[in-house]
């Protein structure tokens, strides 16, 4: 949760203090490594957010859960966040 932009703050406050990679230097490198990421459409819907408006990645899809669900039955790894 954003918490009227404090989440934001204290995510970056907590990154500083421990020495983390950023979450923008985390999915940079998830994108190297060519991990395949689902957007979900139920909330983007919700949030009115625009598939033009995602980062543009060739792993990237938009789906549900039966596609989550279906590409996660082969996957070594999966990771719903």
């Amino acid at each position: 949760m954003n918490f009227a932009g404090l989440g934001s703050i204290l995510m970056k406050k907590l990154i500083n203090l421990r020495g983390s990679e950023t979450v923008g230097e985390m999915l940079d490198m998830a994108m190297k490594r060519k991990v395949n990421f689902i957007a979900c459409q139920g909330t983007l819907e919700m949030l009115g957010i625009e598939e033009s408006e995602l980062i543009e990645y060739e792993h990237l899809i938009i789906g549900d859960v039966d596609t989550f669900l279906s590409t996660a039955e082969s996957s070594q790894i999966q990771l719903f966040i």
